[in-house]
C-alpha cells in the first residue's frame, strides 16, 4: 500500500461534520464524530486498496454505507465488513440492503471462528475457538476452549508479540450479488490495506473475557499487517479497548515492532481530555 501520511488530530477535527450525508433512522453504532476519523484516513486510500470495517455485533452496514456516502474516493476501493452477522444485539441480516447493494461493498462473515456453548438451563459455559479457514473443505479446527467459570487465560509478553491466526481467503469475501473480492482461495489471501476496528464495547458480563479477546485481536491484526499499512482503533477511550489496546501494542515494541500512532477526536476543544481514537501505522 501507498505509505499513507496519518492524518493529525487537527485535520480531523477541521472536518465539517454537518456536510455529512447521515441516515439518524438506520441502526448502528457509528458516531458523527467517529465519521469524521474514518473520512480522514479513507480519503488518503490509494485506488485500489481494500478497507476492512471490523464491527463485532454491530455490522448494520451504518459504517460501510458513511463511507459510501462521504469519502470522496470510496467509488475507488473495496469496502469490507467483518462481523459474525448475526442479529443477536443489532440487525445485520439487512447489511447489503442498508448499504445499497453498490459493487464496492463486501462482507467477510467471521461467525465460523467462535460458537459459545451453553447448559441445558441456557446459561453460557464456555466459548471454543476455530480455524475455518487452512482447510474450507473440511470441519473447522478447534483451537481453544475457554471455560467461563474459569480465569481468563494469561499471556506473557513474548507469546502477545508473537501471536498469529489464520485468515479468511479474497474467496470467502463477497458482495451483494454473491461476487468474490477475488478468486484466491489460500488462506489468508485476505489482505486489507487499512483496517477500522470499532470494538463492541458493552460488557457481556465477562469483563477479563473481553479484555483476554481485543487483546488478541489487536495483536493479531498488528501481526497480519504489513509495512506501512494502517490501523483505526475507535473507543480507544473506554476502558476495556484501552487495556486491550496497549496489551497488544507495548509487547511489540519491546520486541522490535515499531508503529507510529497519532491520537485524534479529543473529548476537549483544547486537546486536554481523553483522545476517543488512535490510528497506527505499521513501521
Amino acid at each position: 500500500m501507498a505509505n499513507m501520511t496519518l492524518p493529525t488530530a487537527s485535520e480531523v477535527k477541521a472536518i465539517d461534520d454537518s456536510a455529512f450525508t447521515w441516515d439518524d433512522l438506520l441502526d448502528g453504532t457509528l458516531s458523527e464524530a467517529q465519521g469524521k476519523v474514518i473520512k480522514a484516513v479513507v480519503e488518503k486510500m490509494a485506488t485500489g486498496e481494500v478497507l476492512n470495517l471490523v464491527e463485532p455485533y454491530a455490522a448494520t452496514g451504518k459504517t460501510a454505507k458513511f463511507v459510501v456516502d462521504n469519502a470522496t474516493n470510496q467509488a475507488d476501493l473495496k469496502i469490507v465488513t467483518s462481523d459474525m452477522f448475526v442479529d443477536t444485539f443489532l440487525t445485520t441480516s439487512d447489511y447489503f440492503s442498508n448499504t445499497g447493494n453498490v459493487s464496492n461493498v463486501y462482507k467477510q462473515d467471521s461467525g465460523p471462528t467462535s460458537e459459545i456453548v451453553y447448559n441445558e438451563a441456557a446459561e453460557a459455559i464456555s466459548v471454543k475457538y476455530f480455524d475455518p479457514y487452512t482447510d474450507p473443505n473440511a470441519d473447522p479446527i478447534l483451537k481453544k476452549t475457554i471455560i467461563l467459570a474459569d480465569a481468563v487465560p494469561t499471556m506473557t509478553m513474548n507469546e502477545i508479540a508473537g501471536l498469529d491466526r489464520t485468515w479468511p481467503s479474497n474467496a470467502d469475501v463477497v458482495a451483494h450479488d454473491g461476487t468474490k473480492i477475488g478468486s484466491e482461495t489460500g488462506e489468508g489471501t485476505f489482505n486489507p490495506d487499512v483496517w477500522i476496528i470499532n470494538p463492541w464495547t458493552p460488557n457481556l458480563g465477562y469483563p477479563d473475557l473481553d479484555v483476554y479477546n481485543q487483546t488478541r485481536n489487536f495483536a493479531t491484526v498488528f501481526n497480519k499487517m504489513e509495512t506501512g499499512e494502517v490501523m483505526v482503533v475507535l473507543n480507544f477511550h473506554i476502558p476495556n479497548v484501552n487495556t486491550a489496546f496497549w496489551a497488544a501494542l507495548n509487547p511489540m515494541t519491546l520486541t522490535g515492532k515499531e508503529w507510529t500512532v497519532e491520537n485524534v477526536l479529543n473529548s476537549e476543544d483544547d486537546n486536554s481530555g481523553y483522545w476517543q481514537a488512535c490510528i497506527v501505522k505499521k513501521s
